[in-house]
């Protein structure tokens, strides 16, 4: 015996739970600064946003840099010095705002 047919189960995209790390994170020393570069996580799309940290010498916690989040996949962390070497990390942001778990540290080569 066949029941009436169930209705239909719709997800929407705020039930998601919070996006994966950006990936390939890449700090570059330039003149005046350190470009930052990163690819969007696997399986995602366009639509994530950014959030850059930077922490310094025997600081414990990264402190985040930029005030609204990033559309962009680089960002340029101007005027910073090379000592005490800094180390950065980048999660993403859904259309949600919930926030991922950020990226491996990397310090700038």
């Amino acid at each position: 015996l066949e029941g009436p047919p169930a209705p239909p189960i719709i997800v929407s995209p705020g039930e998601r739970g919070p996006p994966p790390p950006p990936e390939n994170l890449s700090a570059l020393w330039n003149e005046g600064g350190v470009t930052l570069s990163w690819t969007t996580p696997s399986g995602e799309g366009p639509e994530l946003r950014y959030r850059v940290y930077r922490r310094r010498g025997a600081r414990k916690k990264f402190e985040l840099l930029n005030a609204d989040p990033l559309s962009r996949s680089t960002y340029f962390d101007e005027g910073v010095e090379k000592e005490p070497a800094p180390e950065y990390q980048v999660s993403a942001v859904s259309v949600t705002q919930k926030e991922g778990k950020p990226s491996a540290p990397v310090t700038p080569r």
